[in-house]
């Protein structure tokens, strides 16, 4: 029974070190932690849940009222599914009168409109990163 007991809590161990070790960090342009990205939750940098992602590009704050939609497209939608702005494949974002943002760079270098840079996302989504830097007015 103790060696079941033990195993079961090493499982958690390892779940909980390897979700840790998959957090992606948002940062600002001075590297100071902004917030984390863990599985599909965004948490600010005292870890206080921001947003979470749903399947079908559905964005929720902390509390569950729906934020907006990420189209498959990029296209990013408000409550009333009119676009607020996108996020092409490059990873150029734009508001909806089609001026330019800022971009989130293959290394997770995000740049505004005047191509300063304003932080860094590791590995994240350039979809969800442009959602925290671009949209959600945090």
């Amino acid at each position: 029974m103790r060696i079941k007991v033990l195993k079961v809590c090493l499982l958690l161990l390892a779940i909980t070190l390897a979700e840790w070790v998959n957090a992606q960090n948002i940062t600002d342009e001075n590297n100071d932690l902004l917030a984390t990205m863990n599985g599909d939750t965004i948490y600010d940098s005292a870890s206080s849940m921001l947003f979470y992602f749903e399947s079908g590009g559905v964005i929720n704050y902390a509390d569950g009222i729906q934020a907006a939609t990420i189209e498959s497209d990029g296209t990013v939608k408000d409550l009333n599914s009119d676009t607020i702005g996108s996020v092409d494949s490059n990873g150029t974002v734009k508001d909806n009168n089609n001026d330019v943002l800022g971009t989130i760079a293959t290394d997770g270098t995000v740049k505004d409109a005047n191509n300063d840079t304003i932080g860094a996302v590791g590995a994240l989504a350039p979809t969800r990163a442009a959602w925290y830097f671009f949209f959600s007015n945090n």
